[in-house]
């Protein structure tokens, strides 16, 4: 279903390489997102989990579920959320790809799942927040390549 997904596409002022370099670090997202304000990571791979204190007091805990370098692309799924919340169970996909002036292309993608349809109000609050997420990653990339 089409309101069962988000799909975000920018072009940010960085290399692709510089964009997949800071995106990548799965357990480094405290690093280049100020609103993570604390991340803990357990295992490896693409069993690997995050749990990702926020700055407004919820704490969100991500499973690393592709990981293509060569293809600079992951995903990851939303496992749980203290306090509960509607973006538990989202798979987020992100790709970077490089365009022909030789800066990034980012696609994040989220998608709900059917069995939790989101509301009005948590799509646009997650639309938003790929937005800002895209922008701090803009900011990043282009400190690694500068």
């Amino acid at each position: 279903m089409a309101d069962q997904e988000i799909s975000i596409v920018r072009v940010i002022e960085a290399p692709a390489d510089a964009a997949w370099a800071v995106v990548s670090n799965f357990g480094g997202l405290a690093t280049w997102n100020p609103e993570a304000v604390d991340v803990a990571v357990t295992g490896a791979g693409t069993e690997m989990v995050r749990r990702v204190s926020v700055t407004n007091g919820s704490v969100i805990e991500e499973r690393l579920t592709t990981f293509d370098s060569g293809a600079r692309h992951m995903e990851y799924v939303v496992s749980a959320t203290e306090p509960p919340s509607p973006v538990a169970g989202m798979v987020a996909s992100i790709g970077i790809h490089e365009t022909s002036s030789g800066r990034a292309c980012v696609e994040w993608k989220v998608t709900f799942p059917p069995s939790s349809p989101p509301s009005t109000e948590s799509l646009a609050a997650v639309r938003e927040s790929i937005i800002r997420r895209i922008g701090y990653l803009g900011g990043a990339a282009s400190a690694v390549e500068g």
